[in-house]
């Protein structure tokens, strides 16, 4: 049994079947399965519940409250298929009478912390179906990250999220203070060293407390790499993603950026690297889509953008973000099919609305982010190290190494990449 604040997770018993049947026949509960559950599918749930607690000892658990003693749903952790590996998920099922009061976020995160604590599993996963705001929302919640996209018979397109051990750790341990040299002890031990190419991506709060902010991380890096090494970051003048008008929909606008003027000071790029741009040793440039660079080749940003850094042996530093922060895989989409590029352009009518120069306006999405399977294709291969400061997980990789998957995949397979269908 599992207690929480207001929980209790126990085994489920035959008992059950009521309070079970109750949510899980009901179409709007289950409106991310194929179908509700009769009385026969409900019965089998039970059932094979009892087998797992005595094939793993674990499986979902009945979620009651601790108050009433009221059956809500379940929650635990089984062993899926997610795109063909057998891992450990944890899953959640609360009726619709209790949505939106972080029962399913404080069952979730008993069961994880149960997990890491009671068995051996170094990762474990939540999957669900690409509709399902609520679920994935929760593991976001619990510090899972997206892994995958992948096609899934039952789901069209399912989200993989998962949480290791070592992430684990980190947020129970709390929030932390990083100073400067923490961060520099950190980037050697790493394998960053003096005269290094970096790209590098951010999020500042992702660290906990960093005395000195942002320009004590940008310090970091350029006392490791010294003069000799050059750090390049993002320069975009991109706003952040607008809230759609009930007329953006209408027009299939999935996605809306205003073009910020030059002398804006904050962009979506963050404080990091907004910063970084502003300092008077630093070179950028001029276009919407540009880089900033410092130190021996730093001078490159402003003709070849990140070129230099991804043919001359640069690493890629995300701190805090993940690989869609990675600007440098769009140096590959090049080998992109004009087919794909052509069935997500905006519209005539959409750019008369939005000038191309004014705007970045996104129409429509591929089913699947492609650049998630880059991802953890890398690190299947070995190619990504991992590390944390202070409460920020370190993403450490040869940059070209991983941007040529991608490469590969666009010349190779740009549909099945991308889960279009030709």
């Amino acid at each position: 049994m599992i207690e929480t604040e207001r929980l209790i997770l126990r085994n489920y018993t035959m008992n059950d079947f009521d309070a079970l049947y109750e949510i899980v026949s009901d179409p709007e509960t289950m409106q991310h399965y194929p179908a509700p559950f009769d009385e026969e599918k409900t019965r089998g749930w039970i059932k094979w519940n009892l087998e797992n607690y005595e094939k793993y000892d674990f499986g979902l658990w009945a979620v009651v409250l601790k108050e009433t003693g009221e059956f809500i749903g379940d929650c635990g952790i089984t062993i899926q298929d997610i795109d063909g590996e057998l891992l450990p998920e944890i899953g959640y099922h609360i009726h619709k009478k209790y949505w939106r009061r972080g029962f399913a976020k404080e069952a979730a995160r008993a069961v994880r912390d149960w997990v890491f604590t009671n068995t051996d599993y170094n990762e474990i996963y939540s999957y669900m179906k690409y509709t399902n705001v609520g679920s994935y929302s929760t593991a976001i919640a619990n510090g899972m990250r997206k892994v995958k996209e992948y096609l899934d018979p039952k789901n069209y397109v399912s989200y993989a999220y998962s949480i290791k051990r070592a992430d684990w750790e980190n947020i129970v341990a709390g929030p932390k203070t990083v100073t400067k040299e923490d961060i520099k002890s950190a980037l050697e031990k790493l394998g960053v060293e003096k005269g290094m190419v970096l790209e590098v991506h951010s999020s500042l709060k992702s660290f906990g407390n960093v005395p000195g902010g942002a320009q004590s991380v940008i310090d970091a890096l350029k006392e490791t790499v010294t003069e000799e090494g050059s750090i390049f970051m993002p320069a975009l003048r991109l706003s952040p993603e607008m809230e759609l008008t009930e007329e953006d929909k209408k027009l299939g606008i999935k996605v809306k950026i205003k073009v910020l003027d030059r002398d804006e000071k904050k962009t979506a790029m963050g404080i990091i690297a907004d910063t970084f741009r502003s300092l008077p040793d630093t070179y950028t440039g001029n276009d919407v889509i540009s880089t900033s660079g410092w130190g021996k080749h730093g001078k490159e940003a402003l003709t070849g953008g990140l070129d230099y850094a991804i043919h001359n042996g640069g690493k890629a530093l995300l701190f805090g973000v993940d690989i869609y922060k990675l600007t440098a895989m769009h140096y590959m989409e090049v080998h992109t099919p004009k087919e794909i590029n052509e069935l997500y352009a905006p519209s005539d009518e959409v750019n008369k609305i939005y000038p191309p120069e004014e705007w970045f306006i996104e129409t429509g999405h591929p089913p699947l982010k492609a650049w998630y399977t880059i991802q953890n294709m890398a690190y299947k291969k070995g190619l990504i190290k991992e590390t944390y400061i202070g409460n920020c997980h370190v993403m450490y990789f040869d940059i070209l190494d991983v941007v040529s998957l991608y490469a590969e995949e666009l010349k190779n397979r740009p549909f099945e990449l991308w889960g279009i269908k030709e």
